[in-house]
């Protein structure tokens, strides 16, 4: 517009522009995003507490009962720790 004098910009169509990607990015913002979480299943550090849990209740077991060797109720403890983990 202006007199002719100088050149004016006329700045509106880039105050529309910067509006419209500004609704875009608000909208994004407001979009759900759903995020799932998947069982990492078994892995060889929950086979090791369970085993390391078995063999603490196996040694226990063992000096407890007698005929029954500490070393014997821990060995057996920890396979049926890591087994019961693997296996559940």
């Amino acid at each position: 517009m202006g007199l002719g004098l100088y050149p004016i910009e006329d700045v509106s169509g880039k105050a529309t522009q910067n509006m419209g990607q500004a609704a875009q990015s608000y909208g994004s913002m407001g979009q759900k995003i759903t995020q799932t979480n998947a069982s990492p299943g078994h892995t060889a550090g929950g086979a090791m507490g369970g085993a390391m849990g078995g063999a603490a209740a196996g040694a226990t077991i063992g000096s407890i009962v007698p005929g029954i060797g500490t070393a014997i109720g821990a060995v057996g403890g920890a396979v049926i720790g890591a087994a019961a983990y693997l296996w559940s």
